[in-house]
């Protein structure tokens, strides 16, 4: 981290009283004014989280952030370089004990809380803006969560979203033979896996259903173009720019879109 980028955290805030925050400091900062364009509650004409198969909770459960900015001094204002958030949950620190369905079970057990101890940080998202991308900023959103669970005395878990599964290449394959591609070197073939690996993270297992929607067949050609589908089956499409392996179900009129994760952990002890 250079001198020019600031660092700022908030703790256990729901997404609407983050948004309020984020209209307040957006006349005279630009990184804030970004993040409430980004989580703004209106919705748009189309999107996947609509049809989730698991309800949608996001916008309900207490959320920590981590927000780095650049300070630009010569035009007095904060660029948004990127951010993080996590949430909190009860975890046995068994692999049969992680939230089924992944990112979204992580939220939805943050949910359901049940007075359970909480003992237990969940890295939900972190992105670095494109410009930034060669900062290493990503390594500064870990040690930042790893800051918060040490100072909780929290595990921390990551349920990451490989970003070249959704190359053609690879968006063919069952999802827990692509979580498992490893190169010569004995690091993961996906880059998002491999980074955490040698951050020191340690691999527990992967979950398909992390993100899943299920889109009427007429609203999906509508967004998605006519697609040449005679039977039921799965077929590979390309969805706002990444390659799916997508169940077409004929008889319900519906299609199946899957988004895996792989679950890792970080020591903080």
């Amino acid at each position: 981290m250079t001198e020019n980028f600031k660092t700022v955290k908030y703790e256990q805030i729901i997404l609407p009283d983050i948004i309020k925050e984020f209209n307040k400091k957006s006349e005279e900062n630009l990184a804030f004014k970004k993040l409430s364009e980004l989580y703004s509650l209106k919705k748009k004409e189309f999107e996947l989280r609509n049809f989730r198969s698991t309800p949608y909770v996001f916008d309900k459960i207490k959320l920590n952030w981590i927000i780095i900015s650049e300070e630009i001094e010569k035009e007095n204002k904060d660029i948004l370089a990127g951010h993080a958030i996590t949430c909190e949950i009860n975890w046995l620190g068994s692999v049969e004990d992680l939230p089924e369905n992944g990112w979204s079970g992580a939220t939805l057990r943050c949910h359901k809380n049940n007075n359970n101890k909480i003992n237990t940080l969940v890295g939900l998202f972190i992105h670095v803006e494109k410009n930034y991308k060669n900062k290493q900023l990503s390594k500064i959103f870990i040690e930042n969560m790893k800051k918060i669970a040490i100072k909780k005395n929290y595990k921390l878990v990551i349920p990451l979203r490989p970003p070249t599964r959704f190359e053609k290449e690879f968006c063919e394959i069952s999802f827990d033979e692509f979580c498992k591609l490893k190169t010569s070197d004995g690091f993961f073939q996906d880059y998002w896996i491999r980074q955490h690996q040698k951050f020191g993270a340690e691999y527990l297992d992967s979950c398909e259903t992390s993100h899943q929607h299920k889109i009427p067949l007429k609203i999906f050609k509508h967004f998605f173009g006519e697609n040449i589908i005679k039977n039921t089956g799965y077929y590979t499409v390309n969805i706002l720019g990444g390659w799916y392996k997508v169940f077409f179900d004929l008889k319900k009129n519906e299609v199946t879109i899957n988004q895996g994760c792989v679950w890792v952990e970080h020591i903080t002890t």
